[in-house]
């Protein structure tokens, strides 16, 4: 089962734009009823596959008109075969480690619900869990149930907050010549200046970065999800090794507790080429 949207388009007559949204059928299959006049845009997304569905045609909707769209086909972002994934992509966290409320917020009302993270303060315990260190994740043998943190947030030390660089740890049995591509799909940002580098945290292994990304506020609303992004980041062979490789993820803003990003999958695609993996 899928969501498809519609969206209208800018009408200058019109305060907003209207969106309406509705599931498919097992069989892909969907009617969207009573949609107000107007000219739209048709998106969709399908859980277990990244990014989204943009029909490059518009659907105009008249008044007491039906509208029959032909077969909807979505091709998903693949370059190359994957070397590992984290996560489920779903466009929320809910596959990542919640830890339990500080028991001075316990709200009764969530302690056995399975909306654990709506608990106050969740994003604080992140310190608690990681009281020496930054996270380290070591493909094929940490669980992103049990290992990765629900909310990439600053580090607390004493009453301040710091950047944080967590490591995804991997081995290469071959690295072949050519274009690796990170997939990195987040379920909510807020306020985070977040970098990417390979191997090492210089300029030359800089894969990525973007600065005061995203006002979604799910971290302190105790949400688990927000405005959905992708990043296909590109990755030169020339910084990775045979052996053991890792890449950097910093929330490189500051003195913000409530400044982080909510991942929602992760993915490493080898160049169509590789064949020693």
């Amino acid at each position: 089962m899928s969501d498809c949207q519609l969206q209208e388009l800018k009408d200058p007559g019109r305060l907003k734009e209207y969106q309406f949204w509705v599931p498919t059928d097992s069989n892909g299959k969907f009617t969207i009823k009573n949609v107000i006049p107007g000219i739209y845009a048709l998106h969709g997304w399908v859980p277990g596959f990244i990014g989204d569905y943009l029909d490059q045609k518009l659907v105009t909707v008249t008044a007491g008109s039906e509208t029959q769209l032909e077969n909807l086909i979505y091709a998903p972002h693949r370059d190359g075969p994957t070397i590992w994934e984290i996560g489920y992509p779903d466009r929320t966290a809910l596959g990542y480690y919640v830890p339990d409320v500080n028991p001075m917020y316990v709200n009764k009302l969530f302690l056995h619900s399975t909306e654990k993270y709506r608990q106050y303060g969740l994003w604080d315990r992140y310190t608690d869990m990681h009281p020496e260190s930054d996270q380290a994740f070591t493909v094929g043998i940490n669980d992103p149930k049990k290992d990765w943190f629900f909310a990439h947030v600053d580090r607390r030390v004493g009453e301040k907050y710091y950047p944080s660089t967590w490591r995804i740890k991997f081995n290469l049995k071959s690295v072949t010549t050519g274009i690796y591509k990170l997939r990195l799909a987040t379920a909510s940002v807020n306020r985070s200046d977040l970098e990417v580098h390979v191997n090492h945290r210089d300029n030359h292994h800089q894969v990525f970065q973007v600065q005061m990304l995203g006002m979604d506020n799910a971290v302190c609303r105790h949400g688990i999800h927000g405005l959905y992004r992708l990043f296909d980041i590109d990755i030169s062979s020339e910084l990775l090794t045979i052996g053991d490789n890792s890449i950097l993820l910093t929330q490189a803003r500051e003195g913000d507790a409530l400044c982080g990003v909510l991942y929602d999958y992760l993915r490493l695609e080898a160049p169509v080429s590789n064949s020693g993996l």
